[in-house]
């Protein structure tokens, strides 16, 4: 159910630098569904995060991460994450993922952003802390995105059909013999490092 969401997107074009966009919408991110956590969310956006590298140019440009805080609550946050799901997190995010994430923009940063940015400093390689950091509000995205390009949840001109676009990678995953659920695309050890499962997506 997470990826039905659309908490997370990989959107159909690149940002003006050429970078492929992952994006995560904050006040689409729904604890309350059954089964659902935050590990498994993170599950999601690690599998997004690969199938991202198969886009153009994602190899060699890298990934951008945009997440939108528009209209989030972080009331609902606090009630169901915990520190072993901000470690795993940023362990994700330097370790395991081959995805080259180069630039990070923050659409509305909540007055809080840059408290939780201090939380998991201590976490960050040096290499994390020098990646482009932008925080700015929607229009803003401009500067960044032709509005031609971009998709209408944030702003832009284009119609984006995201479960037309599951479905789409759902007949792929079948047709390369695999099961379309994130559930266990990854499998957390007694450390809480993440790997990658090899060969299926569950």
């Amino acid at each position: 159910p997470e990826l039905q969401t659309a908490f997370n997107l990989i959107l159909p074009h690149t940002d003006r630098y050429g970078h492929t966009v992952v994006t995560q919408t904050m006040s689409l991110l729904d604890l309350s569904l059954r089964g659902t956590s935050m590990e498994r969310y993170q599950r999601m956006g690690f599998y997004l995060l690969h199938r991202a590298l198969r886009e153009p140019g994602a190899q060699t440009n890298g990934i951008a991460l945009l997440i939108d805080f528009t209209g989030f609550k972080f009331g609902r946050l606090l009630r169901h994450v915990r520190l072993s799901d901000m470690r795993r997190g940023v362990h994700m995010m330097q370790e395991c993922s081959p995805a080259h994430l180069n630039v990070l923009y923050i659409v509305n940063p909540p007055k809080w952003i840059e408290t939780l940015l201090g939380m998991i400093r201590p976490f960050l390689r040096r290499d994390t802390l020098q990646k482009k950091l932008f925080l700015l509000d929607r229009a803003e995205l401009s500067n960044h995105f032709a509005s031609k390009q971009l998709v209408s949840q944030f702003g832009g001109a284009i119609a984006f059909d995201w479960h037309a676009q599951l479905e789409r990678w759902d007949a792929d995953e079948t047709a390369r013999g695999l099961d379309f659920d994130v559930s266990g695309f990854l499998q957390e050890d007694n450390d809480d490092s993440i790997q990658l499962v090899r060969g299926r997506v569950a």
